[in-house]
């Protein structure tokens, strides 16, 4: 997978934010289709069906990158990424690579921090169905010291329904399936 999203990557947004101040990863989508065995073992976790996981991003940080503190849900139902007047319920982040210096993932109100370690997926709770945010849940991509990959996706309370989002809709990486 970190070959495929190598050429295809770009600066990561955050909606109208912009790429700099706030995040300086890159990034890419992959779609559910490359990976199967993960997309799976996600549905069951979470109960969900694949329709309720948003796409799949393959992020990167380079040295010195970082994603300050932030939360993963909005206040109030939201339309993005497919789907519509909705809320997303868990974060998960799963790490595609060991990283011996920086790049952990913060929780810095509930005082946890997470070392990347490949394999080793992290979920939490961004909001409630009542769209209530639990502010533990607010954090930060520590600046890195050594690259870090990381894939990222979001359990939504309601499935992807539009057109241009839909699994169908979105373009591979590349025709391999991990």
């Amino acid at each position: 997978m970190l070959y495929q999203a190598r050429g295809k990557l770009i600066p990561s947004n955050i909606r109208g934010t912009g790429h700099g101040e706030y995040r300086t990863s890159s990034q890419t989508t992959c779609t559910q289709r490359e990976v199967p065995t993960l997309v799976q073992k996600l549905s069951k976790l979470l109960l969900c069906v694949p329709e309720g996981l948003e796409k799949m991003n393959v992020v990167r940080y380079d040295r010195g990158a970082f994603y300050k503190e932030h939360c993963d849900e909005d206040d109030g139902p939201d339309t993005m990424n497919g789907f519509e007047e909705s809320q997303r319920l868990v974060s998960v982040i799963v790490y595609l690579n060991d990283v011996e210096d920086g790049g952990a993932t913060n929780f810095l109100k509930a005082g946890i921090s997470v070392r990347p370690e490949k394999g080793t997926a992290v979920l939490h709770l961004t909001g409630t169905k009542a769209f209530d945010m639990d502010e533990r849940t607010l954090h930060e991509g520590a600046r890195a010291v050594d690259e870090k990959w990381i894939v990222v996706t979001w359990m939504w309370m309601t499935k992807r329904v539009t057109e241009g989002f839909l699994e169908e809709d979105l373009d591979r990486l590349s025709e391999s399936t991990i």
